[in-house]
């Protein structure tokens, strides 16, 4: 059997298992070992500015040809490609953007194919650091336009 094969099976197994509820994965362990020593690919930062309100990071690591993304306070996800691991944790079709996203940072895609993929809910932030680029709003909203992107 090929090595490609194997890892393959391997694969089906493991996500069948997940799936079915036969394995259970403890999330604390895994994050604590696969999130803190794999460099994510995706990694969204929020801060709601206010005292007790909360601030947090939203973060999707590829392990080989997979993806894994855990909402906060959900169970891990693996998935097949980017697009979907990002899905799992805003919950839309999109990177979901509001006054309290920072930043957003993805080795895999560029400035512009983030920017396409936003949507907003409610108010949009005045500013966006994007792959370390800051965009003023005026900047991010033509460029979604521009790009065929939707929910500005």
């Amino acid at each position: 059997m090929s090595e490609r094969r194997y890892h393959d099976l391997c694969r089906a197994v493991v996500v069948r298992a997940l799936e079915s509820g036969e394995l259970v994965v403890d999330d604390d362990l895994l994050f604590g070992t696969v999130f803190w020593e794999v460099e994510g690919v995706f990694r969204l930062e929020w801060d709601s500015g206010s005292p007790g309100a909360g601030a947090g990071v939203e973060q999707v690591v590829r392990v080989g040809d997979l993806y894994l993304s855990r909402p906060e306070d959900w169970e891990v996800g693996v998935f097949d490609t980017l697009e979907e691991a990002v899905q799992a944790l805003t919950g839309e079709e999109g990177i979901c953007v509001t006054t309290a996203t920072v930043s957003i940072d993805c080795t895999e895609w560029s400035d512009e194919e983030i920017i396409r993929r936003i949507v907003v809910l409610g108010e949009a932030p005045d500013r966006l650091r994007i792959n370390g680029r800051v965009w003023p709003y005026e900047t991010l909203e033509h460029v979604h336009g521009r790009l065929g992107g939707r929910g500005w």
